[in-house]
């Protein structure tokens, strides 16, 4: 609202003032990739005015709409999927399209353990300050276990999962064969072997301790 101007009207002799008159402008705002919510874009002296007063300033609030798949942190990207107890012990290929329209492939290969989470660098929201870089895409995954099994499955899973430990031939504490899980990544193992670490080789284990001794496993 801008105050209006005056006429004079010769056939009533009268001075005649509307107090405001409207004009309309269009502002244009141009939304820049990863802003936040609450990112404020003012327009100077937009507002209303009055006389002797300086017009006031026009304030527009980003607001962000919630998105069907994605949950933004920050400028990460987080996304939930829910994968089956055999999927998370045999692999899965994960298939999200993203915001922009491009596929992902990702494909699980090692065991999932419940409430495991992936993270994609550089696929989540652009970062608005810093021109090219994005922040990561967090895959959180929710491991669904079956509600019931029979028998027979029940059976079948004793027989299967009963080899997954296996034994290190030659390896024992105070007599006893030491078992490791299926999929153990490294086992410490200190005095008296000198807190050595051995690591999965194939079928094996190896460590850097003395000259690199390999134990085969049963």
């Amino acid at each position: 609202m801008i105050p209006s101007l005056c006429y004079f009207d010769l056939t009533a002799g009268l001075l005649s003032c509307s107090k405001f008159r409207t004009r309309e402008e269009i502002l244009t705002i141009e939304i820049k990739p990863g802003w936040k919510r609450g990112t404020k874009i003012t327009f100077p002296e937009k507002g209303n005015e009055e006389p002797g007063v300086i017009p006031a300033d026009v304030i527009f609030v980003i607001e962000e709409k919630p998105h069907a798949t994605y949950k933004r942190d920050g400028n990460d990207l987080v996304v939930n999927q829910e994968i089956t107890l055999l999927e998370a012990l045999t692999g899965r290929t994960l298939d999200l399209t993203t915001l922009d329209g491009r596929s992902l492939v990702i494909p699980l290969t090692e065991i999932v353990k419940p409430g495991a989470e992936i993270v994609v660098p550089n696929e989540g929201m652009p970062i608005s300050k810093e021109a090219g870089r994005k922040g990561n895409l967090r895959i959180k995954l929710d491991v669904k276990y079956p509600s019931r099994l029979t028998t027979e499955q029940k059976s079948e899973l004793r027989r299967v999962l009963a080899s997954v430990s296996r034994r290190i031939e030659g390896l024992e504490v105070f007599g006893f064969p030491i078992f490791l899980p299926f999929g153990l990544e490294e086992l410490r193992i200190g005095y008296p072997f000198q807190s050595t670490i051995w690591r999965p080789s194939g079928n094996r284990f190896h460590s850097n301790w003395k000259d690199r001794v390999h134990l085969g496993l049963n």
